[in-house]
Protein backbone atom coordinates (compact mmCIF):
# COMPACT_ATOMS: atom_id res chain seq x y z
CA UNK A 1 0.00 0.00 0.00
CA UNK A 2 1.55 3.25 -1.19
CA UNK A 3 0.90 6.81 0.63
CA UNK A 4 -1.72 7.70 -2.31
CA UNK A 5 -3.90 4.72 -1.35
CA UNK A 6 -3.37 4.64 2.25
CA UNK A 7 -4.72 8.24 1.92
CA UNK A 8 -7.55 7.94 -0.26
CA UNK A 9 -8.53 4.90 2.20
CA UNK A 10 -7.83 6.91 5.33
CA UNK A 11 -10.46 10.19 4.31
CA UNK A 12 -12.96 7.52 3.04
CA UNK A 13 -13.36 5.96 6.26
CA UNK A 14 -13.09 9.37 8.08
CA UNK A 15 -15.88 10.43 6.16
CA UNK A 16 -18.15 7.53 6.67
CA UNK A 17 -17.63 6.92 10.13
CA UNK A 18 -17.91 10.24 11.05
CA UNK A 19 -21.26 10.85 9.28
CA UNK A 20 -22.93 7.47 10.72
CA UNK A 21 -24.48 9.05 13.66
CA UNK A 22 -26.31 11.85 11.42
CA UNK A 23 -26.99 8.88 8.76
CA UNK A 24 -28.79 6.42 11.57
CA UNK A 25 -32.41 6.06 12.51
CA UNK A 26 -33.20 9.19 13.77
CA UNK A 27 -35.13 7.43 16.27
CA UNK A 28 -31.88 5.87 17.34
CA UNK A 29 -28.23 7.25 19.17
CA UNK A 30 -25.04 6.09 19.55
CA UNK A 31 -27.05 2.30 19.49
CA UNK A 32 -29.57 3.71 21.84
CA UNK A 33 -33.40 3.77 21.50
CA UNK A 34 -34.11 7.55 22.37
CA UNK A 35 -37.02 7.59 20.05
CA UNK A 36 -37.84 10.52 17.68
CA UNK A 37 -38.32 13.68 19.86
CA UNK A 38 -35.54 13.31 22.27
CA UNK A 39 -33.41 12.97 19.31
CA UNK A 40 -33.77 16.16 18.76
CA UNK A 41 -32.18 17.25 22.34
CA UNK A 42 -29.51 19.91 22.66
CA UNK A 43 -27.34 17.50 24.17
CA UNK A 44 -27.68 14.05 22.09
CA UNK A 45 -26.84 16.79 19.25
CA UNK A 46 -23.77 18.15 20.93
CA UNK A 47 -22.70 14.46 21.43
CA UNK A 48 -22.41 14.00 17.68
CA UNK A 49 -21.23 17.04 16.72
CA UNK A 50 -18.43 15.89 19.37
CA UNK A 51 -17.98 12.62 17.40
CA UNK A 52 -17.75 14.04 13.95
CA UNK A 53 -15.54 16.32 15.06
CA UNK A 54 -13.16 13.80 17.40
CA UNK A 55 -13.41 11.34 14.54
CA UNK A 56 -12.40 14.18 11.93
CA UNK A 57 -9.44 15.06 14.32
CA UNK A 58 -7.97 11.58 14.50
CA UNK A 59 -7.80 11.12 10.84
CA UNK A 60 -5.66 14.33 10.68
CA UNK A 61 -3.58 13.15 13.25
CA UNK A 62 -2.79 9.74 11.78
CA UNK A 63 -2.52 10.99 8.09
CA UNK A 64 0.57 13.13 9.32
CA UNK A 65 1.69 10.61 11.57
CA UNK A 66 1.96 8.65 8.43
CA UNK A 67 4.40 11.14 6.65
CA UNK A 68 6.94 10.45 9.74
CA UNK A 69 6.16 6.62 10.06
CA UNK A 70 5.15 5.00 6.79
CA UNK A 71 2.63 2.06 8.95
CA UNK A 72 -0.07 2.46 6.63
CA UNK A 73 -2.51 -1.00 7.29
CA UNK A 74 -1.52 -0.88 11.01
CA UNK A 75 -2.66 3.21 10.90
CA UNK A 76 -5.82 1.92 8.96
CA UNK A 77 -6.69 -0.64 11.89
CA UNK A 78 -5.66 1.57 14.83
CA UNK A 79 -8.17 4.36 12.90
CA UNK A 80 -11.03 1.48 13.54
CA UNK A 81 -10.09 0.53 16.90
CA UNK A 82 -10.36 3.54 17.89
CA UNK A 83 -13.54 4.25 16.24
CA UNK A 84 -14.78 1.69 17.72
CA UNK A 85 -13.83 2.68 21.62
CA UNK A 86 -14.82 6.15 20.77
CA UNK A 87 -18.49 4.73 19.81
CA UNK A 88 -18.77 2.87 23.24
CA UNK A 89 -17.92 5.91 24.78
CA UNK A 90 -20.81 8.05 23.51
CA UNK A 91 -22.95 4.65 23.61
CA UNK A 92 -22.87 4.84 27.66
CA UNK A 93 -23.45 8.46 27.71
CA UNK A 94 -26.35 8.26 26.09
CA UNK A 95 -27.78 4.86 27.38
CA UNK A 96 -27.24 6.68 31.34
CA UNK A 97 -28.44 9.79 29.59
CA UNK A 98 -31.61 7.74 28.62
CA UNK A 99 -32.43 6.52 32.15
CA UNK A 100 -32.21 9.68 33.51
CA UNK A 101 -35.05 10.66 31.23
CA UNK A 102 -37.15 8.04 32.01
CA UNK A 103 -36.49 8.99 35.50
CA UNK A 104 -37.71 12.45 35.14
CA UNK A 105 -40.70 11.37 33.18
CA UNK A 106 -39.88 12.41 29.46
CA UNK A 107 -39.28 8.85 28.42
CA UNK A 108 -41.64 6.24 28.83
CA UNK A 109 -41.03 2.48 27.77
CA UNK A 110 -43.33 -0.34 26.90
CA UNK A 111 -42.77 -4.08 26.08
CA UNK A 112 -44.95 -3.80 22.54
CA UNK A 113 -43.21 -4.00 19.53
CA UNK A 114 -44.75 -2.74 16.29
CA UNK A 115 -43.67 -4.83 13.22
CA UNK A 116 -45.06 -4.19 9.73
CA UNK A 117 -46.17 -7.44 8.45
CA UNK A 118 -48.41 -6.57 5.89
CA UNK A 119 -47.34 -7.75 2.36
CA UNK A 120 -47.18 -4.20 0.98
CA UNK A 121 -43.55 -4.55 2.11
CA UNK A 122 -43.11 -7.49 -0.21
CA UNK A 123 -44.19 -5.10 -3.67
CA UNK A 124 -41.93 -2.21 -2.46
CA UNK A 125 -38.91 -4.88 -3.01
CA UNK A 126 -37.76 -5.90 -5.81
CA UNK A 127 -38.43 -9.39 -7.62
CA UNK A 128 -36.12 -12.29 -6.33
CA UNK A 129 -36.20 -13.18 -10.47
CA UNK A 130 -34.48 -10.37 -11.60
CA UNK A 131 -31.26 -12.10 -10.38
CA UNK A 132 -31.61 -14.92 -12.95
CA UNK A 133 -30.31 -12.11 -15.22
CA UNK A 134 -26.74 -12.52 -13.38
CA UNK A 135 -26.92 -15.80 -13.75
CA UNK A 136 -27.46 -15.44 -17.83
CA UNK A 137 -24.50 -13.55 -17.87
CA UNK A 138 -22.23 -15.77 -15.83
CA UNK A 139 -23.27 -18.51 -17.96
CA UNK A 140 -22.38 -16.19 -21.26
CA UNK A 141 -18.82 -15.63 -19.63
CA UNK A 142 -18.76 -18.93 -18.99
CA UNK A 143 -19.58 -19.90 -22.83
CA UNK A 144 -17.72 -17.24 -24.14
CA UNK A 145 -14.34 -18.40 -21.87
CA UNK A 146 -14.96 -22.14 -23.53
CA UNK A 147 -14.96 -20.77 -26.65
CA UNK A 148 -12.01 -18.52 -27.33
CA UNK A 149 -9.69 -20.55 -24.49
CA UNK A 150 -7.76 -21.73 -26.96
CA UNK A 151 -6.88 -18.46 -28.51
CA UNK A 152 -6.45 -16.98 -25.53
CA UNK A 153 -2.48 -15.32 -24.39
CA UNK A 154 -0.40 -17.56 -22.29
CA UNK A 155 -0.81 -15.66 -19.16
CA UNK A 156 -3.82 -14.67 -17.31
CA UNK A 157 -4.12 -12.21 -14.43
CA UNK A 158 -5.28 -13.43 -10.86
CA UNK A 159 -4.89 -9.92 -8.82
CA UNK A 160 -6.29 -7.24 -9.88
CA UNK A 161 -6.07 -3.37 -7.83
CA UNK A 162 -8.46 -1.19 -7.77
CA UNK A 163 -6.94 1.21 -10.35
CA UNK A 164 -6.83 -1.60 -12.74
CA UNK A 165 -3.40 -2.63 -12.88
CA UNK A 166 -2.35 -6.69 -12.78
CA UNK A 167 0.85 -7.52 -10.46
CA UNK A 168 0.53 -10.96 -10.74
CA UNK A 169 -0.20 -13.13 -14.06
CA UNK A 170 -0.48 -17.71 -13.61
CA UNK A 171 -0.04 -19.51 -16.66
CA UNK A 172 -3.09 -20.42 -18.65
CA UNK A 173 -4.96 -23.40 -17.20
CA UNK A 174 -8.93 -24.04 -16.51
CA UNK A 175 -8.99 -23.26 -13.11
CA UNK A 176 -7.09 -19.56 -13.71
CA UNK A 177 -8.90 -19.15 -16.76
CA UNK A 178 -11.82 -19.38 -14.09
CA UNK A 179 -11.20 -16.33 -11.91
CA UNK A 180 -12.88 -13.83 -13.32
CA UNK A 181 -16.27 -15.94 -14.34
CA UNK A 182 -15.56 -17.00 -10.34
CA UNK A 183 -16.00 -13.84 -9.18
CA UNK A 184 -19.15 -13.43 -11.34
CA UNK A 185 -20.65 -16.35 -9.18
CA UNK A 186 -19.48 -15.26 -5.27
CA UNK A 187 -20.91 -11.40 -6.51
CA UNK A 188 -23.93 -13.17 -7.42
CA UNK A 189 -24.15 -15.31 -4.20
CA UNK A 190 -23.04 -11.85 -2.32
CA UNK A 191 -26.11 -9.37 -3.64
CA UNK A 192 -28.48 -12.26 -3.94
CA UNK A 193 -28.04 -12.87 -0.10
CA UNK A 194 -28.33 -8.99 0.70
CA UNK A 195 -31.52 -8.70 -1.81
CA UNK A 196 -33.24 -11.99 0.49
CA UNK A 197 -31.63 -10.08 3.88
CA UNK A 198 -34.11 -7.02 2.74
CA UNK A 199 -36.99 -8.81 1.85
CA UNK A 200 -36.96 -11.20 5.02
CA UNK A 201 -35.51 -8.53 7.81
CA UNK A 202 -37.44 -7.31 10.48
CA UNK A 203 -38.86 -4.13 10.38
CA UNK A 204 -39.68 -2.28 13.28
CA UNK A 205 -41.98 0.80 13.44
CA UNK A 206 -41.41 3.62 15.59
CA UNK A 207 -43.83 3.86 18.34
CA UNK A 208 -43.80 8.35 18.23
CA UNK A 209 -44.50 8.65 14.51
CA UNK A 210 -45.76 4.59 12.89
CA UNK A 211 -47.67 6.12 10.14
CA UNK A 212 -44.35 8.28 8.55
CA UNK A 213 -41.81 6.00 9.91
CA UNK A 214 -43.83 3.05 8.12
CA UNK A 215 -43.84 4.96 4.54
CA UNK A 216 -40.37 6.17 5.31
CA UNK A 217 -39.38 2.43 5.39
CA UNK A 218 -41.11 1.36 2.48
CA UNK A 219 -39.70 4.08 -0.03
CA UNK A 220 -35.87 2.90 1.82
CA UNK A 221 -36.58 -0.70 0.78
CA UNK A 222 -38.14 -0.31 -2.39
CA UNK A 223 -34.72 2.35 -3.34
CA UNK A 224 -32.23 -0.39 -1.35
CA UNK A 225 -33.28 -3.43 -3.32
CA UNK A 226 -32.83 -1.45 -6.91
CA UNK A 227 -29.67 -0.34 -5.59
CA UNK A 228 -28.17 -3.79 -4.87
CA UNK A 229 -29.38 -4.83 -7.71
CA UNK A 230 -28.01 -1.98 -10.05
CA UNK A 231 -24.78 -2.22 -8.17
CA UNK A 232 -24.45 -6.30 -9.03
CA UNK A 233 -25.49 -5.83 -12.28
CA UNK A 234 -22.75 -3.37 -12.52
CA UNK A 235 -20.39 -5.83 -11.18
CA UNK A 236 -21.32 -8.64 -12.63
CA UNK A 237 -20.86 -6.99 -16.09
CA UNK A 238 -17.52 -5.68 -15.09
CA UNK A 239 -16.12 -8.86 -14.07
CA UNK A 240 -17.37 -10.64 -17.75
CA UNK A 241 -16.01 -7.51 -19.51
CA UNK A 242 -12.45 -8.23 -17.85
CA UNK A 243 -12.50 -11.93 -18.63
CA UNK A 244 -13.03 -10.55 -22.63
CA UNK A 245 -10.48 -8.08 -22.38
CA UNK A 246 -7.85 -11.04 -21.91
CA UNK A 247 -9.43 -13.41 -24.05
CA UNK A 248 -9.14 -11.54 -26.92
CA UNK A 249 -6.10 -9.28 -25.03
CA UNK A 250 -7.46 -6.40 -25.44
CA UNK A 251 -5.49 -2.85 -24.42
CA UNK A 252 -4.70 -2.27 -21.23
CA UNK A 253 -5.45 1.42 -20.93
CA UNK A 254 -9.45 0.04 -21.93
CA UNK A 255 -9.11 -1.94 -18.44
CA UNK A 256 -7.65 1.03 -16.39
CA UNK A 257 -9.91 3.13 -17.52
CA UNK A 258 -12.71 0.78 -17.02
CA UNK A 259 -11.47 0.16 -13.76
CA UNK A 260 -11.25 3.60 -12.95
CA UNK A 261 -14.58 4.34 -13.73
CA UNK A 262 -16.44 1.79 -12.11
CA UNK A 263 -15.00 2.36 -8.60
CA UNK A 264 -15.99 6.48 -8.98
CA UNK A 265 -19.39 4.99 -9.75
CA UNK A 266 -19.56 2.75 -6.72
CA UNK A 267 -18.45 5.42 -4.42
CA UNK A 268 -21.19 8.39 -5.67
CA UNK A 269 -23.85 6.04 -5.38
CA UNK A 270 -22.92 4.46 -2.05
CA UNK A 271 -22.57 8.41 -0.82
CA UNK A 272 -26.01 9.22 -2.23
CA UNK A 273 -27.40 6.34 -0.44
CA UNK A 274 -25.90 7.43 2.88
CA UNK A 275 -26.42 10.52 2.69
CA UNK A 276 -29.56 11.27 0.90
CA UNK A 277 -31.40 7.90 1.85
CA UNK A 278 -30.09 6.73 5.29
CA UNK A 279 -30.65 3.55 7.47
CA UNK A 280 -34.35 2.74 7.19
CA UNK A 281 -34.66 5.95 4.51
CA UNK A 282 -34.45 8.45 7.93
CA UNK A 283 -33.21 11.18 5.71
CA UNK A 284 -35.88 11.03 3.04
CA UNK A 285 -38.88 13.45 3.29
CA UNK A 286 -41.85 12.28 3.98
CA UNK A 287 -45.00 14.22 4.08
CA UNK A 288 -47.56 13.75 7.82
CA UNK A 289 -48.16 14.77 11.08
CA UNK A 290 -45.80 13.82 13.28
CA UNK A 291 -47.27 13.30 16.84
CA UNK A 292 -43.39 12.76 18.48
CA UNK A 293 -45.02 11.12 21.91
CA UNK A 294 -42.21 9.72 24.65
CA UNK A 295 -43.04 6.06 23.93
CA UNK A 296 -40.04 3.65 23.21
CA UNK A 297 -39.85 0.00 22.66
CA UNK A 298 -38.12 -1.30 25.68
CA UNK A 299 -35.38 -3.36 23.80
CA UNK A 300 -32.22 -1.91 24.39
CA UNK A 301 -31.06 -5.28 26.55
CA UNK A 302 -30.84 -6.89 23.02
CA UNK A 303 -28.88 -5.09 21.33
CA UNK A 304 -25.37 -6.17 23.46
CA UNK A 305 -22.85 -2.54 23.34
CA UNK A 306 -26.01 -1.63 21.07
CA UNK A 307 -24.63 -3.39 17.94
CA UNK A 308 -24.64 -7.32 18.10
CA UNK A 309 -28.77 -8.16 18.42
CA UNK A 310 -29.38 -11.59 20.58
CA UNK A 311 -32.93 -12.29 21.39
CA UNK A 312 -33.82 -15.74 21.80
CA UNK A 313 -37.67 -15.27 21.36
CA UNK A 314 -37.32 -13.39 18.04
CA UNK A 315 -38.03 -15.74 14.82
CA UNK A 316 -36.64 -13.11 13.00
CA UNK A 317 -33.07 -13.71 11.48
CA UNK A 318 -32.29 -10.34 10.26
CA UNK A 319 -33.00 -7.19 11.63
CA UNK A 320 -31.61 -3.32 10.72
CA UNK A 321 -29.12 -1.52 12.32
CA UNK A 322 -29.33 0.80 15.04
CA UNK A 323 -25.77 2.28 14.60
CA UNK A 324 -24.44 2.75 10.44
CA UNK A 325 -26.52 1.72 7.70
CA UNK A 326 -27.76 -1.78 6.94
CA UNK A 327 -28.56 -4.74 8.48
CA UNK A 328 -27.45 -7.01 11.35
CA UNK A 329 -28.48 -10.95 12.41
CA UNK A 330 -29.91 -12.03 15.41
CA UNK A 331 -27.08 -14.06 17.04
CA UNK A 332 -29.18 -16.30 19.27
CA UNK A 333 -30.67 -18.13 15.90
CA UNK A 334 -28.49 -21.20 15.12
CA UNK A 335 -28.93 -21.01 12.15
CA UNK A 336 -26.79 -17.76 11.39
CA UNK A 337 -23.41 -19.85 12.59
CA UNK A 338 -24.40 -22.64 10.03
CA UNK A 339 -24.65 -19.35 7.69
CA UNK A 340 -21.25 -17.76 8.48
CA UNK A 341 -19.44 -21.08 8.51
CA UNK A 342 -20.78 -21.82 4.97
CA UNK A 343 -20.16 -18.04 4.25
CA UNK A 344 -16.23 -19.41 5.14
CA UNK A 345 -16.25 -22.51 3.54
CA UNK A 346 -16.48 -20.58 0.22
CA UNK A 347 -14.57 -18.10 0.69
CA UNK A 348 -11.62 -20.68 1.50
CA UNK A 349 -12.57 -22.48 -1.26
CA UNK A 350 -11.98 -19.41 -3.66
CA UNK A 351 -9.12 -18.65 -2.05
CA UNK A 352 -7.75 -21.68 -2.20
CA UNK A 353 -7.92 -22.43 -6.19
CA UNK A 354 -8.60 -19.02 -7.41
CA UNK A 355 -5.70 -16.91 -5.39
Amino acid sequence: MNFVTFSFNLGLLAIILSAVPFVTRRSECFGVNVGTKLSYSNQLLRWKRQYLLLMGSFAAVFFLFAWIIPWFLGILIFYLVFSFGLYLIYHFRTKSWKKKQIANGNLKEQATVIVEASGDKEESILPSWYYFVLFFLFLLTLFLTFMLYKQAPAKFPAYWKLNGVFEIEKDKTPVSASIWPASQFFTILTFLGIHLTIRKSKRIIDLDDPDISLERMKRANALYSRFMFGISLLMVSFFGFLQCSFLLNWSWTTVRVGSILLWLFLLIAFFWLTFFVGQGGSRLKVMGIRRERKMVQKDDHYWKLGIFYFNRLDPALFIEKRFGIGWTVNLARPIIWLILLIVLVLAGIKQFFFS
